[in-house]
């Protein structure tokens, strides 16, 4: 799946800009793929990028509440470190 529909040459490094209900939030692969087996980790860890929705500026796309998402971002990146 990954070669068809996503990237195999994904670092966990790479930053990735994700439009949150229209805000803009940059956050690592690392930190959004944290939680394996999550919804987030599948979305985020390559397998899914040429399928997933962006928006005109080639950001992904997600319909979600902006401040919800921020927080969720904030403690996966504090989990990380812990």
């Amino acid at each position: 799946l990954a070669e068809k529909y996503g990237d195999t040459n994904v670092d966990d490094n790479d930053f990735i800009p994700i439009n949150a209900g229209g805000r803009v939030i940059i956050a690592s692969r690392k930190t959004l793929t944290y939680q394996k087996g999550t919804m987030l980790e599948a979305l985020f860890s390559g397998r899914w990028d040429k399928k997933i929705q962006r928006d005109g500026f080639g950001h992904i796309f997600l319909d979600v509440n902006p401040t919800c998402f921020q927080e969720v971002i904030n403690y996966l990146s504090e989990m990380r470190y812990l």
